[in-house]
């Protein structure tokens, strides 16, 4: 009698010697992607903090520089012509040009004189105030008399002469944040609407005739 054949053992799967180097591989290319990733996105969020912050500093520091006239109704009867801060930060005044009919002028003397016909007297005027602004800084929430004129017995005509052409006289004023950014306004008339939002520009231009006092 026979024997029966012997069933055929399988032979063990052979493993590739190559996988754990494929697995160590593959894990470490992970590990790579996922420090890139985690590098860019520290970086944009510093760089979106860093704009956040620089944003932050400019608006504490954002000046707004008007230009407007006032009095004539109380006593002393005085007229101004003046310049304000009305931003949250100090205002370093470039440039100031001041318009009559077109024309811009250096100082108050040769205004009233084309405009109101006042004289350049022999002797200083009292009742005649001015002040330089192109060159100084502004604080916030100052605001300083460019022209002041009093009403006198002498002056009455030419005050009030003044009284009714200072709304007709406009003005262009450049001024810088201690950021050192600089707005640069259109030409507006003062009894007109401010220039909200003036043109930010590089640096200030020397106009032609820059008002000096």
């Amino acid at each position: 009698m026979s024997n029966p054949p012997s069933p055929e053992i399988a032979a063990p799967a052979t493993q590739d010697p190559r996988a754990p180097a494929i697995r160590r591989d593959g894990h470490e290319r992970l590990l790579s992607i996922c420090a890139i990733a985690i590098s860019a996105i520290s970086l944009w969020v510093a760089f979106d903090t860093q704009q956040s912050n620089r944003q932050l500093v400019a608006e504490a520091a954002w000046p707004f520089v008007q230009v407007f006239a006032s009095g004539g109704g109380e006593e002393p009867r005085v007229l101004s012509l003046n310049i304000g801060n009305a931003g949250i930060g100090p205002a370093k005044i470039k440039t100031l040009e001041v318009f009559w009919n077109g024309r811009a002028y250096r100082s108050a003397a040769e205004l009233l004189k084309d405009c109101c016909g006042r004289q350049p007297p022999d002797a200083p005027d009292s009742a005649l105030g001015t002040s330089s602004v192109a060159g100084t800084v502004l604080r916030a929430g100052d605001t300083v008399p460019v022209i002041r004129y009093a009403l006198s017995p002498q002056n009455a005509d030419i005050w009030n002469a003044f009284r009714t052409q200072r709304f007709k006289l406009s003005h262009r004023i450049c001024f810088c944040s201690v950021l050192n950014e600089c707005w640069l306004t259109k030409t507006q008339e003062i009894a007109g609407t401010q220039d909200l939002d003036p043109p930010r520009i590089a640096s200030c231009p020397q106009p032609e005739v820059a008002y000096a006092e």
